[in-house]
């Protein structure tokens, strides 16, 4: 798989997207509740009796059964991203390994396996957060610009 700037944020949404499945599990897991609404028919207490229509509504509570479908639909769907993820983390460290620029290679390293954000890196490394961009966005650029075979002199 060829690393590009597109992959780098797939990846980095992947990660997102775990998590917000996660929190979504453990909300489930402590209570799933489903606001219902209904129309009755009724009538005003006063004579002549008039035909009156009510909206009511209430908390219905999941069955156990319901809640154990859709917290196994979303560990289905955590097991599998987080496999996605694992492959994608594999191939963006031997990406990250196979490069020569040494200070690229630790700034890219802090980013996308350790998780750092830039102003974190900047602090590490002593650049601004706007320099940790701006050096990955030029070497994104270089990654993305074909190279023209070199002709015999």
């Amino acid at each position: 798989m060829e690393i590009t700037k597109e992959y780098l944020s797939k990846y980095i949404f992947l990660e997102k997207e775990i998590n917000r499945l996660r929190k979504k599990r453990k909300r489930i897991s402590e209570s799933l509740h489903v606001r219902e609404h209904g129309v009755v028919t009724g009538s005003m207490p006063e004579f002549p009796f008039t035909e009156c229509h009510f909206v009511v509504s209430g908390i219905s509570l999941k069955s156990d059964k319901e809640k154990e479908t859709i917290k196994s639909q979303l560990l289905i769907d955590i097991k599998a991203n987080e496999a996605l993820y694992d492959d994608m983390k594999l191939e963006i460290e031997e990406f990250i390994e196979s490069l020569d620029d040494l200070e690229m290679k630790q700034i890219l390293e802090m980013k996308y396996i350790q998780g750092m954000r830039d102003e974190e890196i900047g602090d590490v490394i002593g650049y601004s957060r706007r320099a940790i961009g701006m050096k990955i966005d030029s070497f994104m650029r270089k990654l993305e610009k074909p190279t023209l075979p070199q002709l015999p002199v």
